[in-house]
C-alpha cells in the first residue's frame, strides 16, 4: 500500500509540473512544492494511518513537498518540449539534459484515443533516471485546439459527456 501511495503521490506531482509553459525552475520548485503537499497531505489523511491524522497529514504534506521540490527542480521547459514534441510524432525519444544531467524518455502510443471528447489524445509512457533510479510514469496527453500538448486533466472520461456531433457547416 506504501508503495502505491509513493507512486500515487510521484504521479501526481509530475502532472503538476509537465505542462509545457514558460516557468523558471524556480517557479516549478515552488509550484512542485506547493502541489506536493496538497497531495502529502491528502495521501496522509486517507491512509487513516497511526500515530493520528494530524501527524499522518501533516508528516505527508512535507513529504509530499519535498518530493515536489525535487520534481520541480528536475525538469525544464526544453525538457518538457521535448516531451511534447516525442508524443505529438507518437515516436519514442530519449535524451540528457545537459544541465541536469538527468536522462529522460518518452514512450508514445502510436494511436489516437479520446479523452473528454478530445480525439487527439495519446497514452504515454515517461521515464526520468536520475543517478541511476528510474521514476515511471503513465499518462495521457492531448492536442488542444490551438495545437498544443497537454497532459490530460485526471478526471475520468465515464463522468463526461460529450456534445453530439454537429453538422460541419464549411464541410460543403
Amino acid at each position: 500500500m506504501k508503495n502505491f501511495l509513493t507512486k500515487t503521490l510521484i504521479f501526481t506531482l509530475t502532472l503538476s509540473l509537465a505542462g509545457c509553459s514558460s516557468n523558471t525552475t524556480r517557479e516549478n520548485k515552488a509550484i512542485g512544492a506547493t502541489v506536493g503537499a496538497a497531495a502529502g497531505a491528502g495521501l496522509g489523511a486517507a491512509s487513516g494511518a497511526s500515530p493520528g491524522p494530524i501527524t499522518v497529514v501533516a508528516t505527508g504534506a512535507v513529504i509530499g513537498a519535498l518530493i515536489g521540490w525535487s520534481i520541480g527542480n528536475s525538469m525544464e521547459n526544453c525538457d518538457k518540449e521535448k516531451a511534447y514534441a516525442a508524443i505529438a510524432a507518437g515516436k519514442t525519444a530519449t535524451w540528457q539534459n545537459p544541465n541536469s544531467k538527468i536522462i529522460y524518455t518518452v514512450i508514445p502510443a502510436s494511436s489516437y484515443v479520446t479523452f473528454n471528447c478530445n480525439p487527439y489524445c495519446r497514452h504515454f509512457t515517461a521515464m526520468q533516471t536520475t543517478d541511476g533510479n528510474t521514476r515511471k510514469i503513465y499518462r495521457i496527453a492531448c492536442r488542444e485546439a490551438h495545437g498544443n500538448w497537454q497532459l490530460a486533466h485526471r478526471i475520468s472520461a465515464s463522468h463526461t459527456i460529450c456534445p453530439a456531433a454537429q453538422p460541419d457547416d464549411h464541410a460543403h
